[in-house]
C-alpha cells in the first residue's frame, strides 16, 4: 500500500512537472512569436528606411546634375554676352531657365533633408518630435529667405552690370 501510496505520489508530481513545464513551453512560444512580430516589424521599418534614403539620394543626384546644367546655361550666356557685347533674348532664356533649375534644386534638396529628418524623428515621443519639426522649419525658412536675398542681389547686379554695358547709366 505504502509502495502505491509513493508511486501515486511520484506520478502526481511528474504530471504537475509536466504541467508546469507545458505552461512554460506555452509561455516561450508566445514570447517567440511576439519576438517575430517584431523583428518582422523592424525589417519592415528597415526596408522602408532604405527606400526612403535611396529616393533621397536620387532627388540630391538630381539638384546636382539639374545645378550643372545650369551652370552650362549661365557661362553659354555671359559668353554670348561677351562675344555680342548685349545682352540677347536666347541669353536671358538661358539664365532665367537657370534660375528655375537652381530653384528645383533647392526645392529636392530640401525634400531629401525632410525625409532624412524624418528618419531621425524615428523613436521619439510625440513633443520631441513637434520640436524638432519646429525647430527644421524656422531652419528652412531661414535658408530659404537667405536664398532668396542672394538671389535678388545677384539680379540686381545683372541688371546693373547690362544698364552699364549697354550705356543706360
Amino acid at each position: 500500500m505504502r509502495e502505491r501510496e509513493a508511486g501515486e505520489t511520484v506520478h502526481d508530481t511528474t504530471r504537475e512537472r509536466d504541467a508546469t513545464a507545458d505552461r512554460r513551453d506555452r509561455i516561450a512560444d508566445e514570447r517567440d512569436a511576439v519576438a517575430d512580430e517584431r523583428d518582422s516589424a523592424v525589417t519592415d521599418r528597415e526596408v522602408d528606411i532604405d527606400e526612403i534614403l535611396t529616393a533621397a539620394e536620387e532627388r540630391d543626384d538630381q539638384a546636382e546634375a539639374r545645378d550643372y546644367e545650369a551652370d552650362k546655361r549661365d557661362m553659354a550666356a555671359n559668353l554670348d554676352a561677351i562675344i555680342h557685347a548685349t545682352v540677347d533674348r536666347a541669353a536671358l532664356n538661358a539664365r532665367r531657365q537657370a534660375k528655375d533649375d537652381r530653384a528645383h534644386s533647392k526645392a529636392d534638396r530640401m525634400a531629401s533633408e525632410l525625409d532624412r529628418y524624418t528618419l531621425a524623428d524615428v523613436g521619439l515621443t510625440e513633443r520631441e518630435r513637434d520640436t524638432a519639426r519646429d525647430h527644421r522649419i524656422t531652419d528652412a525658412v531661414d535658408r530659404i529667405e537667405a536664398s532668396n536675398e542672394r538671389q535678388q542681389a545677384n539680379e540686381t547686379r545683372d541688371r546693373e552690370a547690362h544698364k552699364r554695358e549697354n550705356g543706360f547709366t
